[in-house]
């Protein structure tokens, strides 16, 4: 089952393995800092389009 938590916990994880700010990943997916913000800390619940742009 889908876990906002566990899920933000993972795209901030492979953030910071790529060593990504915040900013930079954020410019990429054409989102803003907080929206990434916002999911990293499983406040946000991204559509399917956003989950996909987050991960090319």
């Amino acid at each position: 089952m889908y876990n906002a938590v566990e899920f933000g916990c993972f795209i901030r994880e492979k953030r910071e393995d790529l060593e990504y700010s915040r900013e930079y990943l954020a410019e990429q997916c054409s989102l803003s800092d907080r929206c990434i913000a916002n999911i990293e800390y499983g406040k946000s619940d991204p559509k399917l389009s956003t989950v996909l742009n987050l991960c090319v």
